[in-house]
């Protein structure tokens, strides 16, 4: 599955309500993996938090 064409939360939302059940793996070290998920934010234009986020 190549989810490269999507580019809005938007997209994503209708993407996932029209499949089946998916299952996602990432593999790599740490470090590949955090970098595939800022290059993902970045793609969706999600909003940096201000800081540090802390449970409750």
């Amino acid at each position: 599955m190549n989810l490269d064409n999507l580019s809005s939360i938007d997209q994503l939302a209708e993407f996932l309500a029209g499949t089946r059940t998916v299952a996602f793996s990432v593999l790599g070290s740490p470090e590949a993996r955090y970098e595939w998920v800022q290059k993902t934010l970045v793609r969706f234009q999600y909003p940096p938090s201000p800081g540090p986020i802390r449970g409750s």
